[in-house]
C-alpha cells in the first residue's frame, strides 16, 4: 500500500511537471507530447469531470488530470503485478519482464509515432485550379497557404519553421495564412505570430485569423500582425496584379478577401467585396470551410471563385474502417482536407501543421499547400 501510494504522487508529481513546462512553453514538446499521450485516458475523463470552454480549462482541470493519471497508472500497474501472483504456475522474473514488455512495448511505441514521428513527417499538397476570367498575366501564379501551426504546448516553434521553409523553397508569390496560430495559453500570441515573418514570397502575405486566435486573445492578435506589418483582411480585400497587391482595382488584377472566424467572429463577405467589379476573380480566406456553405444561404447573390481554409486537421486522427475522431465541421467529412466542390465555388482545405486537443496525429500527416492559379 505504501509502495503504491508513493508510486502514485511521484507520478502525479511527473505529469504536473510535464504539464506545466508545456504551459509555459519550455521547448520541450518532443518530451512532453508522448507524456500527454500517456495521460490521453485520464485527460478524457478529466474533460468530463472538469468541462473546458473554448478549449480553455477549469482551474481544476489540469491538478486533477495529474492526480487520476498518476493514481490511475499506479493501480494498473499494481494489478498486472497482483494478477501475475494469482496465476496458479508461478511466474519466474525473465517471464514477468517478458510479459510487462509485450504490453509496454506497443503502447510506447504508438506513442512515439503518434505524437512525435508522424506530426513531424510533414508533406506539401500541390493543387492546380482553373479559374474562368483569369488574367492572363497571373496565369500560373503560385499561393502558398499555411495554416493551423497551434504554436503552445503542443506544437513548437522548430515545426512551424520547418513548414515555412517548406514553403518558401516553393518560392510562391503570396503566402495565405488562414488561422488559428496559437494554441491554449496568450502567451504564445508573440512568438507565434512573429515566426510568421519568416514567410517569404514575392508579393507578401494577407491572413485571416481562427477561433484559437479570438480563444487566446483576438485584440492582442491583431496588435502582432499590425506590429509585424502582416495584414489581416477579415472582411476587408486587396487586389492582387503583376506588380503586387493594391487596394484599388485595375484591369488585369484579381481581389484577395477575407473573412473573420465563422464560430467567434463577425461573417462580413459583402464588406470584404465592396467596390469589386462583377468581372473581377474573387479568391476568399476563411480559417473555416464550412463558410462555403452558409455564404451561399445567408447571401444568395454574393459571388466567390475560389476558397481556401483549414480548420478540419483532416480529422486530426483517422481511425481506418471508423473515419476520423471529430471534423470540427457542421458537414460531415465533406471538408477534411483537399479539393472540394462547394455549392457554389471550389474550397481547398489545408489538413493543417499543427494539433489541438490532444498530441496526436494519426492517419493524418502535418501539411502545407501550394495553389497554382490557372486560365480556364
Amino acid at each position: 500500500m505504501k509502495r503504491w501510494l508513493l508510486a502514485s504522487l511521484a507520478l502525479s508529481l511527473t505529469f504536473w511537471v510535464s504539464t506545466q513546462a508545456a504551459l509555459r512553453l519550455a521547448p520541450i514538446q518532443g518530451l512532453s507530447n508522448p507524456i500527454e499521450f500517456v495521460m490521453i485516458p485520464f485527460t478524457t475523463l478529466a474533460l468530463k469531470i472538469w468541462p473546458s470552454v473554448n478549449d480553455h480549462s477549469a482551474p481544476a482541470f489540469y491538478p486533477g488530470r495529474c492526480l487520476l493519471a498518476g493514481f490511475g497508472w499506479a493501480t494498473c500497474v499494481a494489478l498486472g503485478f497482483k494478477l501475475t501472483r494469482l496465476l496458479k504456475r508461478p511466474v519466474d522474473s525473465g517471464r514477468r519482464g517478458l510479459l510487462a514488455a509485450g504490453v509496454t512495448v506497443p503502447i510506447a511505441g504508438m506513442g512515439l509515432y503518434t505524437t512525435t514521428l508522424l506530426p513531424s513527417n510533414l508533406s506539401l499538397r500541390r493543387y492546380e485550379v482553373k479559374l474562368a476570367g483569369l488574367p492572363p498575366e497571373l496565369d500560373g501564379l503560385k499561393l502558398g497557404q499555411l495554416s493551423d501551426t497551434h504554436f503552445g504546448p503542443l506544437v513548437g516553434l522548430p515545426h512551424i519553421r520547418r513548414a515555412i521553409a517548406m514553403l518558401n523553397a516553393e518560392q510562391p508569390d503570396l503566402m495565405l495564412l488562414t488561422g488559428d496560430f496559437v494554441h491554449r495559453t496568450p502567451a504564445a500570441i508573440p512568438e507565434g505570430i512573429a515566426v510568421l515573418t519568416e514567410c517569404r514570397a514575392r508579393f507578401g502575405s494577407l491572413a485571416v485569423l481562427g477561433n484559437h486566435d479570438h480563444w487566446e486573445g483576438q485584440t492582442r492578435c491583431r496588435e502582432e500582425f499590425a506590429r509585424h506589418q502582416i495584414p489581416l483582411i477579415d472582411g476587408d480585400r486587396f487586389f492582387l496584379g503583376p506588380d503586387g497587391l493594391a487596394r484599388t482595382y485595375s484591369p488585369g488584377r484579381i481581389a484577395i478577401c477575407g473573412v473573420d472566424d465563422l464560430w467567434e467572429g463577425w461573417l462580413k463577405p459583402d464588406l470584404a467585396l465592396r467596390d469589386v467589379p462583377e468581372e473581377c476573380v474573387r479568391l476568399l480566406l476563411s480559417h473555416n470551410p464550412d463558410v462555403a456553405e452558409v455564404i451561399p444561404f445567408r447571401f444568395p447573390e454574393l459571388r466567390f471563385d475560389l476558397q481556401l481554409s483549414g480548420h478540419t486537421h483532416g480529422g486530426q486522427v483517422l481511425i481506418p474502417g471508423l473515419g476520423p475522431l471529430a471534423t470540427g465541421s457542421s458537414y460531415g467529412t465533406r471538408f477534411l482536407g483537399g479539393l472540394v466542390q462547394g455549392p457554389r465555388w471550389p474550397v481547398v482545405i489545408s489538413r493543417g501543421v499543427g494539433m489541438t486537443v490532444f498530441p496526436v496525429r494519426f492517419g493524418v500527416p502535418p501539411e502545407v499547400v501550394l495553389v497554382t492559379l490557372r486560365a480556364a
